[in-house]
């Protein structure tokens, strides 16, 4: 299916009513999904990797003209019927109870796929005609947890790395602990998964600086990770410092 065009039918079984500020330059359509973008402001459902769905439009509020919060939007939480996705990404009776993913603003999948889309809710039930999702804020938050590189890197070389990803998730941020200064130039700890360069994951650490400070990194695509990825961690730079960092990762679990 396609993203929204025009308002659809709101089809629920549950639901309680919640205001949002309207991201600027945004139109969302009644009966659409309906997601908070990384300032809090609603934007529709699409894939993307850092929204948090809290529900579907009760009406169309067009913002297109207007700044972030110009207008508010009522939206409703509950068990809703969404289009279905097909091929590997087809939710079948099998699925009840797994996490749905946002394809479009009225569509959803079974997984998070490449992108790393965002969580819609749980599949409450599977029709020929459509999916049931229970939606909102509580079922779309992501559980994270922390992993760490089994060996602290040295920053004066140029060694990877490496620790095995125990579970699907998606990489958010990157962190470095530094044992003590650095000499001549930075370090540069630049993240991998199963050799392909994550966007966004190299840390740098600067010249100088102390034992204990404290780097990280933000990947933004080519983070989306399946049980048992390899995650590489490689240094550069010109430091000459015989000094190492502890690594650890923030994971969202998909």
């Amino acid at each position: 299916m396609t993203a929204l065009t025009s308002e659809r039918k709101i089809a629920t079984k549950t639901g309680e009513l919640n205001g949002y500020g309207v991201a600027a330059a945004t139109k969302l359509w009644g009966g659409g999904l309906v997601c908070l973008n990384s300032s809090g402001y609603a934007v529709k459902g699409s894939e993307a990797d850092a929204l948090v769905c809290v529900g579907v439009a009760v009406a169309t509020v067009d913002n297109t003209a207007g700044a972030n919060a110009d207008l508010d939007v009522e939206v409703m939480t509950g068990e809703f019927k969404f289009e279905n996705s097909a091929g590997g990404d087809e939710i079948g009776i099998d699925d009840i109870g797994k996490t749905a993913y946002i394809v479009d603003d009225q569509t959803v999948a079974l997984t998070a796929g490449t992108v790393g889309r965002s969580k819609a809710g749980r599949v409450v039930l599977v029709e020929t005609d459509g999916v049931w999702v229970k939606v909102g804020p509580d079922d779309a938050k992501s559980a994270s947890g922390l992993l760490s590189m089994p060996d602290a890197a040295a920053l004066n070389g140029t060694a990877t790395t490496r620790v095995v990803a125990p579970s699907a998730g998606i990489l958010r941020t990157l962190y470095s602990v530094a044992s003590g200064a650095l000499a001549t130039g930075p370090a540069t700890l630049t993240f991998g998964i199963n050799g392909t360069p994550v966007t966004g994951g190299v840390i740098t650490i600067a010249l100088g600086g102390a034992a204990g400070d404290v780097d990280s990194a933000s990947p933004s695509a080519a983070h989306v990770l399946a049980a048992g990825d390899v995650i590489e961690c490689t240094v550069g730079g010109s430091n000459t410092a015989a000094e190492t960092a502890a690594v650890s990762m923030l994971i969202d679990a998909i």
